[in-house]
């Protein structure tokens, strides 16, 4: 866990991670409510060995789904997030993709914050609407 937070801080020093935005009919920035900088992951040009394990962890959990609830999930986006205090924070929120309906089925959260023990995960899982969550 302590290499993948390096790996991912590691992105910042290097110019990959950049203020996150919020998308509607334009696209804004507004650091109160989203203070975070991210990026996405490729995972077939991450060269990060760590990071790569964390994408593997994730391919193995939608096969996983796939196999045992039939969740018909073709797609893995990862993306790091770096929260860099001064009240920046993850606000649980809902995604809007044009055309309507949840297009994002689940999102695993893995915290890699000093201290944090790595089997803690947050997981939001969205079926017709309906928003489950457990922490």
């Amino acid at each position: 866990m302590e290499r993948c937070r390096e790996a991912v801080l590691g992105l910042e020093g290097k110019s990959i991670l950049k203020p996150a935005s919020m998308k509607g009919k334009s696209s804004w920035k507004q650091s109160n409510l989203r203070g975070d900088l991210t990026t996405w992951i490729n995972p077939t040009n991450e060269e990060n060995l760590a990071i790569r394990k964390v994408v593997k962890a994730l391919e193995n959990i939608k096969l996983d789904l796939n196999s045992a609830i039939d969740f018909k999930c073709e797609k893995v986006s990862v993306q790091a997030a770096v929260y860099p205090g001064n009240g920046a924070r993850y606000v649980r929120h809902k995604d809007s993709y044009p055309g309507g309906g949840p297009q994002r089925r689940i999102t695993i959260l893995y915290y890699l914050n000093p201290g944090t023990s790595p089997e803690r995960f947050t997981y939001t899982m969205s079926h017709d609407y309906a928003i489950l969550s457990k922490k």
